[in-house]
């Protein structure tokens, strides 16, 4: 399986995620899931 190019970043309960991971999954495009609780997207690593 080929190396995925899109990263989701998503939290277990969000709908929005939820919804990109169905639209992925329609396409056939590779990705993967990173967790991503509030900590981590409202700290500096999370933004480059």
């Amino acid at each position: 399986m080929p190396q995925p190019d899109i990263t989701l970043y998503a939290t277990k309960l969000s709908g929005h995620c939820h919804r990109v991971e169905l639209l992925l999954r329609m396409l056939g495009l590779p990705y993967r899931i990173v967790a991503a609780p509030a900590e981590f997207r409202q700290s500096p690593a999370f933004w480059p």
